[in-house]
């Protein structure tokens, strides 16, 4: 496995989309991707994040979105967000 910039396909429910510009493991011979969790984490939260705009703010499931620009700033913002819900202190 190398690791690569890649495109991924995620969603939450019924809403699904192509994601372009992250990183992942890739396996030349069989095509698997693994994710790194900070990487999990940012498509997953990005998923949920997405699914909750009306119909008409979301991107279209053909659109891809290209993070190459933003990556690092969603994963800090993704796992940022994430500690703030699960922090009992608040």
């Amino acid at each position: 496995m190398k690791k690569e910039i890649t495109s991924v396909e995620s969603g939450w429910g019924e809403y699904t989309f192509k994601i372009e510009g992250v990183h992942a493991y890739v396996c030349h011979e069989c095509g698997e991707k693994i994710f790194e969790p900070k990487e999990a984490e940012m498509i997953l939260e990005l998923g949920r994040a997405l699914s909750f705009l009306p119909n008409e703010e979301r991107p279209a499931p053909n659109e891809v979105l290209d993070i190459n620009g933003i990556h690092d700033f969603l994963k800090i913002l993704s796992s940022s967000i994430f500690s703030l819900i699960t922090n009992k202190d608040i």
